[in-house]
Order: C-alpha cells, then sequence, then structure tokens
C-alpha cells in the first residue's frame, strides 16, 4: 500500500469517534493489549514503521470500545424473550418476575423479556388479566396486534378475540392506550372498557362489581372458589349465616380472604401449593 493510502486510512480512523467507555477499562484494555503488542517497541517501530503500529492502535481501540459498549448496554438483552402460552382449556396463572400476576384464558400466548425487571413489556395473543406491581421507574406496558397498553399499577383485561379487535377492561387504576400510527391516546378510569375494532375506538362503562343482597355465605363461597379456583373450608355453622357484600368482579383473592376474615374474626390459612384456604376460629 502506498504510504499517501495509507496516511488517508490512518487520518480517517483516527478522527472517527470510538464508543464512550470506561476509562479504568480502557486503561486496563491499553495495557493487556500493549504487553502483548510492544515486546520490544523499538525494534517493532524500525521494522515495520511508525504507520502500522498507529494503525494497529486505533484499530484495537475501536474494537475494545465497540466491546465494552456491548457487554453494557442492556438494550442488546431485550430481545432475549420467554415465551409463556396456555394450550389447557383452564385459566392458567403465571407470576412475572416483577411480581406481577396474569392470568392467561386457554389457547393464550404471553412473551416478555428475561430482564422483565427492567423492561417491562409483553406481547399478548389471546385474551389475559393483569394484576400489575407498582413500579413507577418501570410502566408496565403490554402490546396486543396494534394497540399498546401502558400502566403503572393496576388490575385489567385484555381480550383479542380477531384481528383488529381489542377489548380492555380497566378494574383498578389508570391505563393509556395507544394504537398504532395514531397520534391520539386515551386514558382510562376504573369502570371504563376500551374497544378498538376495525380502526374505530369506542369507550363505554361496564359493571366490574358483583352484588349479593342478603345472600348466604355459601353463596359467596361458591363464587370465590369458581373465580379464583381456590378451595374455600370455613366453619359449617356459617355458612347459612346471610350478609350483603359488593366485590370487585377482579378483587385481590388476598383482599377478598381478608374481608371474610375480618367480618368473621377468623384467622386464615392460604396453602397456595394445594389451593386451599382454611378459615379456624
Amino acid at each position: 500500500m502506498k504510504k499517501e493510502e495509507l496516511d488517508k486510512q490512518l487520518e480517517k480512523l483516527w478522527k472517527k469517534k470510538p464508543a464512550v467507555q470506561n476509562p479504568k477499562l480502557k486503561e486496563q484494555s491499553w495495557e493487556a493489549f500493549s504487553a502483548k503488542a510492544f515486546v520490544n517497541p523499538s525494534r517493532r517501530i524500525e521494522k515495520v514503521g511508525w504507520q502500522w503500529v498507529a494503525a494497529a492502535v486505533i484499530m484495537a481501540m475501536i474494537a475494545i470500545g465497540s466491546l465494552l459498549v456491548y457487554q453494557n448496554n442492556p438494550i442488546q438483552q431485550v430481545n432475549v424473550f420467554e415465551l409463556v402460552e396456555n394450550t389447557t382449556l383452564q385459566v392458567k396463572r403465571v407470576e412475572l418476575p416483577d411480581g406481577s400476576i396474569v392470568e392467561l384464558d386457554p389457547f393464550t400466548k404471553l412473551e416478555y423479556a428475561k430482564n422483565f425487571k427492567k423492561h417491562r413489556t409483553l406481547k399478548l395473543q389471546g385474551t389475559a388479566f393483569f394484576q400489575v406491581e407498582k413500579d413507577e421507574n418501570h410502566p408496565f406496558v403490554v402490546q396486543c396486534d396494534k394497540t399498546t397498553t401502558t400502566v403503572l399499577g393496576t388490575t385489567f383485561t385484555i381480550g383479542q378475540r380477531a384481528q383488529e379487535n381489542v377489548r380492555v377492561r380497566l378494574y383498578e387504576g389508570s391505563v393509556r392506550m395507544e394504537i398504532e400510527h395514531l397520534p391520539k391516546n386515551w386514558v382510562l378510569e376504573p369502570g371504563e372498557e376500551f374497544i378498538y375494532n376495525h380502526r374505530q375506538v369506542n369507550i363505554k362503562p361496564f359493571e366490574r362489581f358483583i352484588d349479593f343482597e342478603n345472600a348466604n355465605l355459601i353463596e359467596i363461597v361458591t363464587y370465590i372458589e369458581s373465580s379464583y379456583h381456590y378451595k374455600i373450608v370455613l366453619p359449617e355453622v356459617l355458612l347459612h349465616q346471610s350478609l350483603t357484600l359488593r366485590i370487585n368482579k377482579k378483587e385481590r383473592f388476598e383482599n377478598i380472604v381478608q374481608i371474610i376474615a375480618t367480618m368473621y374474626d377468623l384467622k386464615p390459612v392460604i396453602d397456595k401449593e394445594h389451593k386451599t384456604v382454611h378459615f379456624h376460629q
């Protein structure tokens, strides 16, 4: 290679701004490189010329900078996903790495990043109920077809019945709805349902509570068992007592257990492994 061409390439490499890197790591990398590359610096420079040595140094620093940026850039890890699929005819309950709970309807798929605590973004195909743990620094985002639902901490359902047909029901908290390629967004309040159907948006109220008027406790127990798939064991003497009670249809299970325990002065024992709750006097 002619000297003029080599000088031009070296000048181009020298002006190229390397990626920002940790000074300490840069110094360590340089020492390791120089120990191997310059066993006898004076003889090497004399043999190959200063241009080749400078070129090797610049290329090494660019390579080291790129490696450090790759190793320290969390975005490189976001594209590694976990896939959860419910192939059964029953609701599948899943606990996400951040403590949030998802209940997947039959034949529903959920995909999320392995480093989910830092990047709480999911892709949903089907219908699911979400009980989100609050984290103001890491918003919880669900992508379903062309819609994006963003929350901080709340309970809601998302259902996709067909392409471009998505329904979101908000039970607690607040969510912001966005649609691909549209500049507008919608903020839902508890008790509102967002419907996206063939490029049209409709927001309407829905009944998020179930009321029991002078009902026997056994009726409420039957509802809880069918909704949360736990076996409830109460003292027999209480089952036929009547009461009036309003329950959020997507109330946290632990809250319902505590309500019953407080009303009848009982001590609940929840067995998650066997899906049972025993109330003791």
